[in-house]
């Protein structure tokens, strides 16, 4: 069973030091907990000039970055909170 908690509310009021709080006593319960940031403003963690940058400009809906400590999945249009959770 998935369960969706959201928050909301104007910047620099505490919601990201909540949230860390929340995510730590879930994961501490044994829950295993995933994190969605949404924001209204046209940002992106791809780099300009970057491998990943060029084969989305290229045309690539999806790129991923693969690394010793993370990967990362970059989808290359607006998805809605409710398509992520499917």
């Amino acid at each position: 069973m998935s369960v969706i908690i959201g928050f909301y509310g104007e910047s620099n009021t505490g919601k990201t030091t909540v949230i860390e709080k929340i995510i730590e006593e879930l994961v501490d319960r044994g829950y295993k907990v995933a994190a969605v940031k949404i924001t209204d403003k046209s940002i992106s963690l791809d780099k300009e000039g970057k491998d990943t940058w060029r084969y989305s400009e290229s045309g690539s809906k999806i790129v991923s970055l693969v690394s010793p400590i993370e990967t990362s999945l970059l989808f290359k249009y607006p998805m809605g909170i409710t398509t992520l959770m499917r």
